[in-house]
């Protein structure tokens, strides 16, 4: 039988920390590499994206001053020929 002092129970503590230390640097480590491609995955999907919503902004700042008007009559009835008169007037830089 073997009596453990305090000093040798202190030593295998440390040990055990150690050893669970390390496992979790492996871990680190191990995250660390899928956390760069996941970084340079999100990096590349924002530009990306940021390229998107950048060029509509674009397109709608130019087509800003396009005006779109429909004037119905207030009442129809039904299975009775009604008329709707449309304007669209292009004030814009773009071509429709």
């Amino acid at each position: 039988m073997e009596i453990k002092t305090k000093w040798a129970k202190e030593k295998e503590a440390a040990k055990n920390s150690e050893s669970k230390a390390a496992f979790g640097e492996e871990m680190i480590n191990k995250a660390g590499s899928y956390g760069k491609i996941i970084f340079w995955a999100l990096m590349i999907a924002l530009l990306i994206g940021g390229g998107f919503v950048s060029y509509f902004i674009v397109q709608y700042q130019k087509s800003k001053e396009l005006n779109f008007d429909v004037s119905a009559p207030d009442r129809i009835l039904i299975a009775k020929p009604f008329e709707v008169d449309v304007n669209l007037e292009n004030k814009s830089q773009s071509v429709l």
